[in-house]
């Protein structure tokens, strides 16, 4: 039976009057943003994506904190 890794990243949400708004993970080096708060999450997803290209079998939970 194969395990997989459990990594919980939680994401702070600030409003940003320049680029719409911007997330930050608290336990990782992980940002992104975006425009409008209902692209947040795709962004937030690929940046974790990027952040983890090798772990492609690894669950997470994401929180974003707004």
């Amino acid at each position: 039976m194969e395990r997989f890794a459990m990594t919980e990243i939680v994401f702070l949400v600030e409003n940003d009057p320049d680029c719409g708004y911007t997330a930050v993970a608290l336990t990782e080096s992980i940002f992104t943003q975006a425009d409008d708060i209902e692209t947040l999450p795709e962004m937030v997803l690929d940046a974790v994506q990027c952040h983890f290209p090798n772990e492609q079998r690894c669950s997470k939970i994401i929180w974003i904190l707004l």
